[in-house]
């Protein structure tokens, strides 16, 4: 498995600036978190996670532990359960019916859960439903969810090769955006990384290479949503 450090050496080979002599180390961060955002539109994670239940509660945030700093909206939900977790196996009790699936939905708020600003939403007949059961009963969520970045230079990445290749290529991308933008990091690109060779327009004619590189990649990685 590949760790964050390794995965930024990897970016810095791919970008032929292999230390970092133009592209300082927080830069490749920044470039490889915005590959990180658009591989989470194509491929997110698929994600199940157990709730226990707070008595008159309505409201959950999801994802919590993966992203502590705010809640995330842009986790999709598209199952929710509530299980019976004190038998072995656990048992299912109770399908929860979304409120987008409902004819209602556009005027009452109570016909099924809903998930805004990273939250889960339950009606009150499911959380009378739970009441008293907060110790034995779970609530059971699937869905997909950004990935969350790493911290720490040893963390492992969470990517299949293929999604990590698609990485790459992305981080390319924004790397030949921010030579193209900015005269004066193109012109340390050339010198550093011996490129003294490389035009603007050539650059350019680089980038739509590897933008159809990426859309291809894309396409392979793309994974089709279940819906509520």
């Amino acid at each position: 498995m590949t760790t964050y450090a390794e995965l930024q050496d990897k970016a810095g080979r791919a970008l032929q600036d292999p230390d970092h002599q133009t592209f300082e180390p927080q830069m490749v961060k920044d470039m490889l978190a915005a590959g990180w955002r658009e591989i989470g539109q194509y491929a997110p994670e698929r994600f199940q996670e157990d709730l226990t239940p707070i008595a008159d509660t309505l409201s959950y945030r999801l994802r919590a532990a993966e992203f502590p700093d705010a809640p995330n909206d842009d986790i999709e939900v598209y199952k929710v359960e509530i299980w019976d977790a004190s038998v072995t196996p656990n048992l299912p009790l109770r399908f929860l019916e979304p409120q987008s699936s409902h004819p209602m939905a556009l005027t009452y708020s109570q016909v099924g859960w809903q998930f805004w600003n990273g939250s889960l939403y339950l009606p009150n007949r499911y959380v009378d439903f739970i009441g008293g059961h907060e110790t034995n009963y779970i609530i059971r969520v699937w869905g997909y969810s950004p990935w969350a970045m790493p911290v720490n230079d040893s963390d492992v990445v969470p990517f299949s090769a293929g999604i990590e290749e698609a990485l790459l290529v992305y981080t390319h991308i924004e790397a030949m955006r921010r030579l193209l933008a900015n005269r004066v990091l193109f012109t340390q690109w050339q010198t550093r990384s011996n490129n003294t060779d490389v035009t603007p327009a050539a650059l350019m004619n680089d980038k739509s290479i590897a933008q159809d590189e990426w859309r291809r990649l894309a396409r392979s990685i793309y994974v089709p949503r279940e819906a509520p």
